[in-house]
């Protein structure tokens, strides 16, 4: 109980301070420094520092998927490159590369010289992925999203609506976030 309590103030502190970071300008938006930090500590917890580049501070304003667009069959896009890879899967010739919170990269492997990209399929909040039978499974947020994929297509045979709890915290980027000793 005592680590929850210590989260949910850590959290709450975290919250606060971007707020503030949005509502009042930076008054460091004129020096040279590279870098902006904001730190707080609890009574007995560690002390939380937010770090970002200031010509890269983020915008807070939220972004909302209804689960209508959120359940929309998975698409298929042309292949583009990885920007963030995460995990893979090899099936005979075929690599899948997870794209965290975007999709799934499908490649040709017959050369492994000469990989080819095949197409993309678009899967929001996807972080993993299996086979079984032949199948993909990936997870789509609260969703498993069961795949067949072939030579230039991918079919979404089946979705299992609402069966993972909710991460409200999955796409917030913890490269941002740092813990110090109190």
């Amino acid at each position: 109980m005592k680590e929850f309590i210590q989260f949910a103030i850590w959290a709450l502190a975290l919250l606060s301070l971007l707020a503030d970071s949005k509502a009042e300008p930076s008054s460091s938006s004129t020096s040279t420094s590279t870098s902006s930090s904001t730190a707080t500590t609890t009574d007995d917890g560690p002390r939380v520092i937010v770090q970002y580049p200031n010509s890269a501070q983020p915008n807070f304003d939220p972004v909302y998927l209804s689960y209508d667009d959120l359940r929309k069959p998975v698409a298929i896009e042309a292949a583009r490159p990885i920007g963030n890879a995460g995990k893979t899967l090899v099936v005979g010739n075929t690599l899948f590369v997870n794209e965290p919170n975007l999709g799934v990269h499908v490649f040709d492997i017959t050369d492994p010289a000469a990989t080819n990209p095949r197409f993309f399929i678009k899967v929001p909040g996807n972080v993993d992925l299996a086979l079984k039978d032949g199948l993909i499974f990936a997870d789509s947020f609260i969703d498993i999203v069961i795949i067949q994929v072939d030579d230039d297509n991918a079919l979404e045979v089946q979705r299992l609506r609402g069966i993972l709890p909710w991460d409200a915290y999955q796409l917030f980027d913890h490269s941002l976030v740092h813990f110090a000793a109190s």
